[in-house]
């Protein structure tokens, strides 16, 4: 029975450059399930979530992703748990999935994306790295950015950033 899982993890692995990786991941988390590897599951989850993203089949990919980040914490993973987390945040997915009656993440008038920025933004970081954190351009980077200060009314990134630890939107430092 492992050594099935074993080769059906295998496979999945080998067909990454395939349309049917999927499925071949899908396949492998079931496997992994049925011996109740939790772990081995949730990494299967999180390929499977990848592999969904990439084939442009977001929800798949996003119902992946939470099912494997809930594992992974379940069982204490928490640097799996982190990777599936990172790979959620690039693809834009919201692993809490959406619940009835929460407040709005970006507060303000502020985009989702412009939150993400303005979190940046009040850690210290420049467009550079703001770009190379959600794999956008500088240029779209410092869109987000401006668009911020116009939003929030002030003149600068440092003044975007006071505001935005002064009216605890982001964490503290």
């Amino acid at each position: 029975m492992i050594e099935e899982a074993e080769r059906l993890n295998l496979s999945a692995e080998m067909s990454r450059a395939t349309v049917s990786d999927i499925d071949a991941w899908e396949t492998a988390a079931r496997s992994w399930a049925d011996l109740n590897q939790p772990f081995r599951q949730a990494y299967a989850l999180m390929q499977a979530g990848s592999a969904a993203v990439n084939a442009g089949k977001r929800a798949r990919g996003a119902g992946h992703f939470r099912r494997g980040a809930e594992l992974a914490q379940s069982i204490g993973a928490r640097l799996l748990c982190n990777q599936i987390e990172t790979l959620a945040a690039k693809a834009r997915i919201d692993l809490r999935g959406e619940k009835e009656g929460s407040l709005p993440k970006a507060p303000l008038g502020l985009t989702d994306r412009e939150f993400e920025v303005l979190r940046l933004v009040a850690a210290g970081q420049s467009n550079r790295q703001i770009a190379d954190n959600l794999f956008i351009s500088s240029k779209t980077a410092s869109v987000h950015v401006s668009n911020i200060l116009s939003k929030l009314a002030v003149p600068s990134r440092g003044a975007a950033a006071a505001m935005a630890h002064r009216l605890r939107m982001v964490d503290p430092v």
